[in-house]
């Protein structure tokens, strides 16, 4: 029974869910001064999953990547985040819609870990725990709740598929269904529902053992779908297993600064405070499993199922729950010393754990706060994309920056020459070899050879009889190649 505390708790939860999400997009308004409110994707791996889902328009099952030439294949392992995004643009979405997504995906997580958390504990510390997780920085390095994907997605219907499994005694429907869309948007979650599952049944009497009949199969099923989305490249599916040199690249996370002080006080107080509690020791399994894949990290620079990065913010978001009973240990402390002045206590000290993180999105340069991020792509950029968008004829061969290939299909309907190494991983063209030529003979060589129709440059201009300028502005100049 939801009462009316419930019920105005979780309505803030989402207010701060949408308003967190918003952050970083309505400051880079501010940073950007006369610019619009950046309504896009803010990543390139979300525009990657956008276009991929664009292409499932020919082959629902299929999905494939927008190259001119030299087709590769893609092996999906999120195939259901994929047919989201594409029931979406079916339904109208648009690259300048595409906020939409995080928001809604910050508010069924905050929906779904608010009631989940209420059931382990209580609302206030659900209240509490859902504000901290909601808060875990998100960044260019750490992708989390600000960006669309499927790791977060994933996660928040694993959560669900928990909070259906403690609710629910008798095996139920509802359960495979969550869990199928978690694993079918991140197999690598198989390993902690597995976890969670197995200790839950082993210390909770009147469970219906049908759940780890059902986890079982769904174990099967996602080692066969490994099977089937790798082509039998066993090697690749080991690799997806154990991601080996998974710090690799980022010179590991300082815990410390990333999480804040006052976070990781708490939260070593509600592990001690939680851990004799035998209702919780399938989430404190469930969290161990986090800790001890993040030691192996650090030993043997390899993980099991979850990149390093995912270690580091999904256990964050496990450690901002013994945060909030941290935090609500200390105000039933200070309620029976103080009283009336408990509540702004521990206002002012949920204050001082966030406050961190908003600050990052609200003032910090760095090119790892989404706001600042937001501008890889600018204004210049769109209007010379807007162009192209209004060419009739899509089949010609756009040479184009490596750097914006992410969009290049989303946003004029042209296939891409040129992608950085990323999701759909990466492919090259002559852009940075013309970039240094001044010669215009030279430059007619590699046009010719590679049969490029036009050239979308930045910040470099020819002038040469058979370029004909069609687009320009202060950063990018558009040129149709003429061939006399």
């Amino acid at each position: 029974m939801i009462n009316k505390r419930t019920t105005i708790l979780l309505i803030v939860s989402i207010i701060i869910a949408v308003f967190v999400v918003l952050l970083p997009r309505i400051v880079h308004v501010h940073l950007h001064q006369g610019e619009y409110f950046y309504s896009y994707p803010l990543h390139t791996d979300e525009w990657q999953h956008y276009t991929i889902s664009m292409s499932l328009d020919k082959d629902f099952f299929h999905p494939s990547v927008f190259y001119y030439q030299d087709y590769q294949s893609f092996y999906d392992g999120s195939p259901v985040f994929h047919w989201l995004i594409y029931l979406f643009q079916k339904l109208g979405l648009q690259p300048k819609d595409f906020f939409i997504l995080p928001v809604l995906q910050a508010i069924f997580f905050s929906i779904v870990f608010f009631f989940f958390i209420a059931t382990l504990l209580n609302t206030w510390t659900a209240f509490i725990a859902t504000i901290f997780a909601l808060f875990v920085r998100s960044s260019v390095g750490i992708l989390g709740i600000l960006f669309f994907k499927p790791f977060v997605l994933g996660f928040a219907f694993f959560i669900l598929a928990l909070f259906i499994f403690n609710k629910k005694k008798h095996f139920c429907f509802s359960f495979v269904i969550a869990s199928l869309a978690a694993i079918f948007c991140y197999p690598p979650l198989i390993l902690p529902l597995i976890i969670y599952t197995l200790v839950y049944s082993l210390i909770t009497k009147g469970v219906d053992k049908k759940y780890l009949f059902g986890v079982g199969i769904l174990t099967f099923l996602i080692l066969m779908f490994g099977f089937y989305v790798t082509k039998g490249n066993n090697p690749l599916l080991m690799d997806k297993i154990i991601y080996k040199d998974s710090i690799i690249g980022y010179g590991g996370i300082n815990l410390i600064k990333y999480l804040g002080v006052p976070l990781i006080i708490f939260g070593l107080l509600g592990v001690v405070r939680t851990l004799k509690n035998k209702k919780l020791w399938p989430f404190h399994a469930l969290f161990g499993f986090f800790i001890l894949n993040f030691m192996l990290t650090m030993v043997t620079k390899s993980s099991l199922g979850f990149h390093y990065i995912r270690i580091i913010y999904l256990g964050s978001i496990l450690f901002s729950i013994y945060a909030a009973c941290g935090v609500w240990y200390v105000f039933k402390w200070l309620n029976k010393k103080i009283k009336r002045g408990a509540v702004l206590i521990v206002l002012l000290l949920i204050t001082a754990t966030i406050l961190p993180t908003f600050i990052f999105y609200i003032h910090s340069d760095s090119f790892a706060n989404p706001a600042v991020h937001a501008n890889w792509l600018t204004q210049d950029n769109f209007d010379a994309l807007k162009y192209l968008n209004g060419l009739p004829d899509k089949n010609k061969k756009l040479l184009h920056p490596p750097r914006i290939g992410t969009v290049i299909t989303p946003l004029t309907g042209f296939k891409v020459t040129a992608l950085q190494t990323a999701l759909t991983g990466g492919k090259t063209n002559k852009y940075y070899e013309i970039e240094v030529i001044s010669d215009c003979g030279e430059l007619k060589k590699i046009i010719k050879k590679q049969e490029y129709k036009l050239l979308f440059l930045e910040n470099k201009k020819f002038d040469c009889l058979f370029l004909k300028s069609a687009f320009e502005n202060k950063s990018v100049v558009i040129y149709e190649y003429q061939d006399f």
